[in-house]
Order: C-alpha cells, then sequence, then structure tokens
C-alpha cells in the first residue's frame, strides 16, 4: 500500500516561490532580466515552467477531482475571470484574491500579486499584494448554479 502525504496549496506556492527565488543568481550570470517589470521571454518561460510542474502539474496528479483544471496563465492579468478554477487567497465574501504571481522586486521574501475579483461576476476590480506566509492558499472550482469547491490541500503517493 503506498502512503499518501498531504501538501497544502499554499505548500505548493511555497516551493516555487523559493524555486523562482533560487534560479536568480543562474539569471543574472546570464544576463538575463528577472524582477518584475524588467524580465522578458526567458525568465517568463522559466517561470512559467515551473508554475505548470510544480504547482498545476502536481495539483492534477494529485487528482482531487475528475475534470480537468482550467487555470489562468501564470503572470497574466485578465479584465475578468471567466476560468472555472482558480487559485485564491483565503477569505470569503463578495471579492477574492486570485493568484497570478510571485513579486520578484529583489525582497527574497514570498508574496503573492492577486486580483481582485469580484465573485458575482468575476470581473478584476484591482490588485493586491499579499504575504504568502500570512495567507492561505486554495484552488476554487466553480460549479453550476454558483456552487464553489475550495480545495486547500492534495495527497501526493
Amino acid at each position: 500500500m503506498t502512503k499518501q502525504r498531504g501538501v497544502t496549496i499554499t505548500e505548493l506556492l511555497g516551493v516555487f516561490a523559493s524555486a523562482l527565488f533560487a534560479l536568480i543568481p543562474f539569471a543574472e550570470q546570464l544576463s538575463i532580466p528577472w524582477r518584475d517589470g524588467d524580465s522578458y521571454d526567458d525568465w517568463d518561460a522559466m517561470a512559467e515552467a515551473l508554475w505548470e510542474n510544480l504547482v498545476v502539474g502536481t495539483i492534477v496528479e494529485a487528482g482531487p477531482t475528475s475534470s480537468p483544471l482550467h487555470l489562468p496563465r501564470y503572470d497574466f492579468s485578465y479584465d475578468s475571470y471567466p476560468f472555472s478554477d482558480v487559485l485564491v487567497v483565503s477569505g470569503e465574501g463578495p471579492e477574492l484574491l486570485v493568484v497570478q504571481r510571485i513579486v520578484l522586486d529583489g525582497t527574497p521574501i514570498a508574496r503573492v500579486m492577486a486580483a481582485r475579483v469580484r465573485l458575482s461576476d468575476r470581473v478584476c476590480i484591482g490588485h493586491e499584494v499579499v504575504l504568502l506566509g500570512e495567507s492561505s492558499v486554495c484552488l476554487v472550482r466553480f460549479g453550476a448554479g454558483g456552487s464553489n469547491e475550495r480545495i486547500s490541500e492534495v495527497f501526493l503517493t
């Protein structure tokens, strides 16, 4: 029998942030811009590959649900969030803080840039930076009839 180990979505984002921070010295050695506002295709491709493999791939492989994930792309800003799935900084109420990216400004503290999204119509109404260590993150799956499933932990084998 294979033993399963639980990992939270927050921990997955922490691992992802640590991987990005670990890449910075190599990017600097190769003169690849990595700071927010300066980064371009090379850094973006590395960050997106890590996102897909460390965060999205882990959630998919753990299989908390049988339907496929439809998440927004990493580090993309949208006017609205019609996606069936989003990673959200925890909180209840009429708004969601949807994870967009890890803030990379030279500070080695994991912070998340999140889109403030109205739950009623999923329109982006602003942005907010949230300290990852002081918040929890979950996967929100929007269902039919306004039902939402919140998944905060996945199980690895």
